[in-house]
């Protein structure tokens, strides 16, 4: 695979990047018609900002990455002010999201289907902070790990969960109209910051 390094891709009529097998560090997507990164497979997208972008022109969905396929990481961006999604990992995607600021993107900050790991992120401002959800068959939302993250200040809920077997730990949400939206056939366990007993618990405060 390639590298692409320090580069920037600003206002395109489509998208910013697409990028497959390969990695792109301390890359900038900004301002661009279509998504700003688009991943295809296996990518390393580490130390990224992507911000402003307005429609993905993938899959039909508007996100500011579109992730198509499995086992992507991305690590350690800044993705603001996007037109959908900020981070969208589907068609049961596989992938590693973490250590991300993701903020005042128009839908959710961080939205996965299948079999990823979602950590370490902090999502505020967005409509929905991180959410779990199939846009066609909810049976396959499974598998996810979503461990350690923040979600503040989001339009809609902090952390929602449709699907079943996700695994949901130690998260922190406030001021969200609903912290935690989560159905039935998840593990999971919200308490209050005042009496948390439980080292796996996520927190209300």
């Amino acid at each position: 695979g390639s590298s692409v390094i320090r580069c920037a891709a600003v206002g395109n009529v489509g998208r910013g990047f697409s990028l497959d097998s390969s990695a792109a560090f301390a890359c900038a997507a900004q301002s661009n018609a279509a998504c700003g990164v688009a991943l295809s497979t296996t990518v390393l997208l580490d130390g990224c900002a992507v911000q402003g972008n307005a429609l993905a022109g993938v899959d039909a969905y508007n996100e500011s990455m579109s992730i198509r396929s499995r086992g992507h990481i991305v690590r350690g961006c800044s993705v603001s002010g996007n037109g959908s999604d900020g981070v969208r990992a589907d068609n049961n995607a596989g992938c590693l999201i973490v250590e991300n600021v993701v903020a005042g993107n128009m839908s959710s900050g961080i939205s996965v289907e299948k079999d990823c790991v979602i950590e370490g992120n902090h999502c505020r401002g967005n409509e929905c902070g991180v959410t779990v959800n199939a846009v066609v068959l909810p049976a396959n939302v499974s598998g996810n790990r979503i461990q350690g993250n923040t979600a503040v200040s989001n339009l809609q809920a902090g952390i929602r969960v449709s699907g079943y077997t996700n695994f949901i730990a130690k998260n922190f949400a406030s001021q969200n109209p609903t912290n935690y939206d989560i159905v039935a056939g998840n593990t999971y366990n919200a308490i209050n910051f005042s009496s948390n007993s439980w080292p796996w618990a996520n927190i209300n405060y």
